[in-house]
């Protein structure tokens, strides 16, 4: 925690090959590579159905993801912050409701 009582955190493994870090690669579209990669992999072990918040940005890759890996895709507003989106991904299908108790992207 930081001296004015807000809470902080580190990346447990830093992108070192980012520009802020000397690299040649820029952060944000590092990190969007990598957060794809996760949705990538997740859905390749087939669940039934996979959700997490996300910045609206990277929406309109994932919907290439799901097409490809037959998903239904679903965007959901983040009423207490804009800057992220609840993508919700269904094979064949599935259920709209996106109040199913997951913590919002702050924790």
């Amino acid at each position: 925690m930081s001296e004015n009582g807000e809470s902080e955190f580190g990346m447990v493994m830093p992108f070192v090959v980012t520009e802020s870090h000397g690299g040649p690669y820029h952060d944000e579209s590092f990190v969007a590579g990598a957060r794809f990669a996760k949705w990538d992999m997740i859905l390749k072990m087939q669940p039934y159905m996979h959700q997490e918040y996300e910045h609206p940005e990277l929406v309109p890759q994932l919907d290439l993801l799901a097409m490809h890996l037959s998903y239904k895709i679903e965007v959901f507003p983040y009423e207490p912050d804009p800057t992220w989106v609840l993508v919700r991904m269904t094979a064949g299908g599935g259920n709209s409701d996106p109040d199913l108790g997951i913590e919002g992207p702050e924790g």
